[in-house]
């Protein structure tokens, strides 16, 4: 149960932020199923609300989990950005792709609980998850979520501050 609960909300996650707790997940992937997982890390220590880090750990996950069970990538790369607005995250693997229309449309033979999840979860913290892909062109999974309003202020006001 402790495993579980873990999964779900790893302790990095609270004590180490984000990029900590996506480091640790695809560190166990690597070890457990030898798929190089690169992330990078472009958000300069941001200081996330713990609800828009749980559904980003949470996406992140899913993204990977789906990569291990259908996609037979060699590889995943996780893009970890910010611009002045939003929070960014791409996950691409160099899979075997998918028709996205056709799972997205769903049927008896599709199961694409996991894209539908990724998407409500970005849209409970107001973002919005896309997944781009092609049969035999891999998959690409975006996430944008707005950062929040205080957090744009004190960046606008510590950049006047060191002018």
């Amino acid at each position: 149960m402790r495993g579980i609960v873990s999964g779900l909300h790893p302790p990095q996650l609270d004590d180490l932020g984000l990029v900590a707790a996506i480091r640790s997940l695809t560190s166990e992937v690597q070890q457990r199923y030898n798929l190089p997982v690169k992330v990078i890390n472009q958000l300069d220590n941001l200081d996330i609300p713990a609800d828009i880090r749980l559904v980003l750990y949470r996406i992140v996950q899913e993204a990977i989990n789906n990569v291990i069970r259908h996609a037979h990538a060699r590889q995943v790369t996780i893009l970890l950005t910010k611009t002045d607005q939003q929070i960014i995250i791409n996950i691409d693997d160099d899979g075997e792709g998918f028709d996205t229309d056709l799972v997205l449309r769903g049927g008896p033979e599709y199961q694409c609980l996991g894209i539908m999840g990724m998407m409500e979860r970005a849209s409970s913290v107001g973002g919005k998850c896309q997944v781009i892909s092609l049969p035999g062109r891999g998959t690409k999974v975006m996430v944008e979520v707005d950062l929040p309003a205080e957090r744009k202020e004190n960046e606008r006001d510590s950049s006047l501050v060191s002018r």
